[in-house]
């Protein structure tokens, strides 16, 4: 005898509490793994936390005269010393940066409350992916009316290795993320309920103001989304025009708390680079590597597009009537899929991005969400419904086994062993993301000489002749220095009688890598 409804539908909804609660546990539990196997900041990461601590500005302005300075003075750049200096934040975006101000602004609060350590933005980012997971679920089981696949969509998004690695630096992600997911579920809240609720347009408008000023991306391409979106949906003109009034109290009050948003914009205009064919090739394999990056989803579509064409030519009359027995509940969601996936790769295949904007997840992080609905809508094609089940137990097991080994590629020695010993740290790169990754190693009282090539060459009487054995000479020759500076710069150690090593050892960060020369003179080393 079967449970009496009100049991059965209590039981069913306990399940997918407790499912869901276990995805929010797996997910946090493997970003938590990261956290512990961080050894140093990465190159945008250092760019967030000066932000954060106000100081953008100041270090834009700071003296870089080479001439040795205690570590310690250079790390107050990393401390707040000003509480609640939100405008300061983002006059220092507008400056110096493209993104507009929320998430520092976020992690600002954070830091006043936590300190800089380089867990410190990974768990905002954990508290920030729950919400998102959350979310997820919530737009997902809106979207397909069925808890038990927008518990897969949860499952496939949540636990990929590539959506993960994006909480691994402190940048503005999973924030992004988060208010996407919010206002395409807000969206189909306002769109699908027939009675009109202002409640739910001020919501949208919110959310989208949010979104605004989290990236540049969702300024230019999620508010035309909902616009195109409910032009396709519209069940009631009252509904477009709602949308609309949302879209622009959006973009006013984004006005309202960063007035000069339009600088980011233009900022972001004048990174356009010119095209070469030798570029192109190099660009479409980093799409390609960023879209791999969620395996699960891309290789068996793609096996399955292939054998399914030729099925589909072969057997062109079963599959009409086929077809149309499908449940395609929720299929519009796509939309979003191909609209984002659409302009950001369009985008930097077309040479309005940089380069670097492409190869790592994070660049295609407004695409994975929807990306993730599409392990339902290719189960259904099986008409099998307890595959859903087994499917949300293999994603964790396949992804429990992989997952080790991309920690293991990014799992990195900590450079602090070769900085620690040095008398003097010499260092011909200041620049904001490739400085403080290093300088954070180094203990407070070694003192630091930074300037670019530029200027050690032409003030070599300030630092040239006081300079300890024992010095680490820290190379780098990426803009604005040179190469031909680099090696300028080294024979001037050498004619100065410092010996300077052939090979030097290598200091390596996910997106730096740096030369080490160890400095001493001759004659103290008999």
């Amino acid at each position: 005898m079967l449970p009496p409804e009100p049991v059965r539908k209590r039981h069913h909804n306990q399940l997918i509490l407790a499912t869901l609660l276990l995805i929010l546990v797996a997910t946090s539990s493997l970003r938590i793994v990261i956290i512990k196997n961080k050894t140093t900041m990465e190159y945008d990461e250092a760019i967030s936390y000066l932000a954060a601590t106000c100081n953008q500005l100041k270090f834009n302005h700071a003296d870089f005269s080479p001439l040795p300075k205690a570590a310690s003075a250079w790390k107050q750049y990393l401390s707040v010393e000003e509480p609640f200096c939100f405008d300061q934040i983002r006059l220092g975006l507008t400056t110096t940066d493209v993104h507009p101000p929320l998430y520092f602004w976020l992690l600002h609060l954070w830091v006043m409350a936590f300190g800089v350590h380089l867990w410190t933005g990974l768990v905002l980012n954990i508290l920030i992916a729950v919400f998102t997971t959350t979310a997820l679920f919530m737009l997902a089981r809106h979207i397909l009316q069925n808890s038990y696949e927008a518990l897969l969509v949860t499952a496939s998004y949540a636990l990929n290795p590539s959506i993960i690695l994006i909480s691994k630096e402190a940048r503005q992600y999973d924030l992004l993320i988060l208010f996407l997911i919010l206002t395409v579920w807000q969206i189909h809240i306002l769109i699908d309920n027939k009675p009109i609720q202002s409640r739910h347009g001020i919501l949208l408008t919110l959310v989208l103001a949010a979104g605004n000023l989290t990236h540049y991306l969702f300024f230019l391409t999620v508010p035309l989304a909902c616009f195109i979106y409910a032009i396709w949906q519209m069940k009631n003109r009252r509904h477009l025009w709602l949308v609309l009034l949302a879209i622009l109290g959006s973009y006013g009050l984004a006005w309202l708390f960063n007035p000069e948003f339009w600088v980011n914009i233009n900022r972001q205009s004048e990174r356009f680079v010119s095209p070469t064919w030798s570029e192109f090739s190099t660009r479409l394999g980093r799409t390609l590597a960023a879209f791999a990056t969620f395996l699960y989803v891309v290789l068996p579509l793609i096996m399955l597009l292939l054998a399914g064409s030729y099925i589909a030519w072969r057997h062109r009359e079963r599959l009409r009537s086929y077809l149309h027995s499908l449940n395609f509940q929720g299929w519009r969601i796509l939309f979003f899929m191909v609209w984002f996936g659409g302009i950001i790769v369009g985008m930097y295949l077309t040479f309005r991005t940089p380069i670097h904007t492409m190869g790592s997840s994070k660049y295609l992080s407004m695409v994975w969400p929807f990306l993730a609905f599409l392990p339902v809508f290719l189960l259904r094609l099986t008409q099998y419904r307890r595959s859903v089940l087994l499917y949300l137990v293999i994603i964790p097991l396949v992804w429990l086994i992989i997952f080790p080994a991309q920690m293991f590629l990014t799992r990195l020695p900590s450079p602090t062993p070769q900085l620690a010993n040095a008398k003097l740290i010499l260092m011909d790169s200041p620049a904001r993301g490739v400085f403080f990754p290093l300088l954070w190693h180094v203990p407070d009282e070694t003192l630091v000489i930074a300037a670019y090539q530029e200027q050690l060459l032409a003030k070599t009487a300030d630092w040239l002749d006081d300079l300890p054995d024992d010095t680490a000479f820290i190379n780098l020759n990426d803009p604005p220095n040179t190469q031909e500076q680099g090696e300028s710069l080294l024979k001037l150690l050498e004619v100065h009688g410092y010996t300077v090593d052939a090979s030097p050892q290598k200091i390596t960060t996910i997106t730096t890598a740096y030369d080490v020369y160890t400095l001493y003179h001759p004659q103290d080393h008999r």
